[in-house]
């Protein structure tokens, strides 16, 4: 089964699927009209690993996260994918318990050290750039708020401030 899309989206050479604006232009009632969660794969710091590595290498490194995503998502009735600014890569599984989103998330996990040792990239040092959440979703603005009320968004807003 693939992964659902809504309508034609723009796809980004780089990443292959849609940012967030793009999604949420799309009809995504049938998204958020039911219980659901997210899966946010955040790769931590990728500005500062373009410039100490390149960006050739951070480039390697989305692609090992974005093909894990898809390919794994893809086997899950109705999971969207897009990505949401720079950093975050989200997956939606309406109508998935807690439970089912934790063996979801190993699976994608698993599939990106697979992805990553196939390019022959250093697993370790990238594990340090990957964080998940899971949070449980019922509306487009129910998943704003949990996004970002998340704890890394929520440290980095207290820095910025100096609060």
């Amino acid at each position: 089964m693939e992964t659902k899309t809504l309508k034609t989206l723009y796809w980004t050479y780089l990443t292959a699927i849609p940012n967030f604006f793009d999604f949420i232009d799309a009809d995504v009632s049938e998204v958020f009209g039911k219980k659901g969660s997210f899966i946010v794969f955040n790769i931590v710091s990728l500005r500062k690993i373009n410039e100490k590595y390149g960006r050739e290498f951070g480039d390697l490194h989305t692609k090992a996260l974005i093909k894990a995503i898809t390919t794994i998502s893809s086997k899950y009735k109705k999971s969207y994918c897009f990505r949401f600014g720079s950093n975050d890569f989200v997956v939606i599984l309406p109508n998935y318990t807690t439970k089912q989103i934790n063996e979801i998330s190993l699976e994608i996990k698993e599939q990106y050290k697979d992805n990553v040792n196939s390019l022959g990239l250093n697993r370790a040092q990238l594990n340090k750039f990957m964080i998940e959440y899971k949070k449980e979703i019922t509306s487009v603005e129910d998943f704003m708020k949990s996004y970002l009320t998340l704890p890394r968004y929520f440290e980095s807003q207290k820095r910025v401030n100096g609060i």
